[in-house]
């Protein structure tokens, strides 16, 4: 799955940087126009399922939920749990950020 061609950020919108300790940081609240392309035509990004996470439970106990998919199916779905993306969401993110910090020829 990859970002369409029509999406395509310039070389700063949707990533900010800061320079502290002497690395570069992406801050990830930068890129929820992403989260919300997607959630408006998840079709066009090869996602099936944006409304509703792949775990149930909570952050801290194994035993607190359920899983809605595994293996290949939960490439479909936008979000992991109530605060983290899946692998494939994951991958469009990075996507999206390295090519915000590309710079065209």
């Amino acid at each position: 799955m990859a970002l369409p061609s029509a999406v395509r950020p310039g070389p700063v919108r949707g990533v900010e940087v800061s320079h502290g300790n002497g690395g570069a940081e992406g801050r990830s609240g930068r890129y929820l126009w992403l989260i919300d392309a997607v959630i408006a035509n998840p079709s066009a990004y090869g996602f099936t399922n944006v409304t509703q996470p792949v775990w149930s439970g909570n952050l801290t106990n194994s035993n607190s939920g359920t899983l809605a998919a595994t293996g290949t199916v939960q490439d479909g779905y936008l979000f992991f749990d109530g605060l983290h993306p899946t692998a494939q969401a994951d991958s469009l993110l990075a996507e999206a950020v390295s090519r915000s910090l590309t710079v065209s020829a």
